[in-house]
């Protein structure tokens, strides 16, 4: 079970690094939980699950001293816009891991589940974060059809898979 830990964004831990953009990394030697987005005033939630890179779609150095867990959702604008910060970050410091998990958020984003299957097709083909930004570059186009398009766009073949039984 994870476990949550909450504190103020406003009690910043002494010896942490101010980063653009409203990040706050904390010192080296802490884990790999070790940066987190900031809003004054505004409670920070460390909903710490274990990084698996056997499970879990990892960009970067599985070792990096900082990770990035982003739970997404493929439709969702804000995990849209946070996308260039993510790689912004990764360029400027280089040895930054991210982690996307899935979150299909199914009652307002109607194709994020079936974006997020799409995803890890992808995976099974040794593609994730190909078709990962192809989907975040293209939110208003999550359609079955547009997937079909991205996939091709991709190099796969697609054959028409046998009825799924009832």
């Amino acid at each position: 079970m994870a476990s949550a830990k909450t504190t103020s964004a406003d009690q910043r831990v002494e010896g942490h690094q101010e980063l653009p953009a409203g990040l706050l990394a904390a010192p080296a030697g802490l884990g790999t939980h070790s940066a987190v987005l900031v809003h004054p005033g505004v409670p920070l939630v460390d909903l710490y699950v274990e990084v698996d890179p056997e499970h879990d779609h990892v960009r970067g150095p599985v070792d990096a001293p900082v990770t990035v867990v982003e739970y997404g959702d493929f439709e969702c604008p804000y995990c849209g816009q946070a996308e260039p910060v993510v790689r912004q970050l990764r360029r400027a410091f280089g040895d930054v891991a991210h982690v996307w998990r899935h979150l299909p958020l199914h009652d307002v984003h109607p194709n994020a589940q079936l974006a997020a299957e799409a995803a890890e097709a992808a995976a099974d083909q040794g593609a994730f974060w190909e078709m990962h930004d192809l989907l975040l570059d293209h939110q208003d186009a999550l359609g079955p059809d547009d997937l079909i398009g991205y996939a091709e766009q991709l190099g796969w073949t697609l054959t028409a898979s046998p009825p799924r039984k009832p």
